[in-house]
């Protein structure tokens, strides 16, 4: 038991839960050779108004008989993302959600719930969390919500998703989420709950890292 107490804990917070959102993979800016892509693009980017909706454009866009590829419009999220402009890339991701035409995978829910976090807060992003259909509510998704949590040092927050994806058997051989809560338990300064997780995670054969 003494490995319980080692200190290896302590350099947790440098990692993160895996994550496979768009934003974070794509640059800022990509080239594409769909015109149409790049004339909705261009009139987004001039809407840089972060007070002003854009989806009146979008419906306008779509009005008129211009289609937009599902890859087309994650690509402007993740540009909007890159340039900061957390506000409208949400707007296109929900509007995306009220699109027959799209068929959402889980990366889509997974992208909308960061940016609700970022754009409205952690319990706005929790709640979200409840309304994702259950085929699409997995790890990766349950992982991006800790993950904000951690950026946020906010336990109570985490303390629950923890446990949600301890019930749905999200834990079992990933240390991944272990090592999150560690972090901020031990912010906190929670000794009691660090010497416990350390436990588990020896108890299931898990190294902190």
């Amino acid at each position: 038991m003494k490995h319980l107490l080692r200190p290896q804990f302590l350099v947790l917070k440098k990692r993160i839960l895996p994550c496979r959102c768009s934003f974070l993979h794509f640059p800022k800016t990509i080239p594409s050779p769909d015109l149409s892509h790049d004339s909705l693009k261009r009139r987004i980017d001039r809407a840089s108004d972060s007070t002003v909706s854009i989806i009146p454009l979008l419906r306008e866009w779509s009005q008129f008989g211009n289609g937009t590829t599902l890859s087309d419009l994650r690509r402007i999220i993740s540009s909007l993302h890159g340039s900061n402009r957390f506000s409208h890339a949400l707007q296109i991701s929900e509007w995306m959600s009220g699109q027959d035409i799209y068929n959402l995978t889980s990366l889509d829910y997974e992208t909308r719930l960061l940016l609700i976090a970022k754009v409205h807060g952690l319990q706005e992003a929790h709640g979200f969390l409840d309304t994702i259909p259950l085929q699409m509510r997995g790890f990766y998704v349950h992982s991006a919500l800790l993950n904000r949590c951690k950026a946020e040092s906010s336990l109570s927050i985490a303390e629950s998703t923890f446990q949600n994806m301890s019930d749905l058997g999200f834990t079992k051989n990933q240390p991944e989420p272990y090592n999150t809560m560690l972090c901020l338990y031990h912010e906190a300064g929670n000794h009691d709950m660090v010497v416990n997780l350390l436990r588990e995670m020896d108890n299931y054969d898990m190294e902190p890292k």
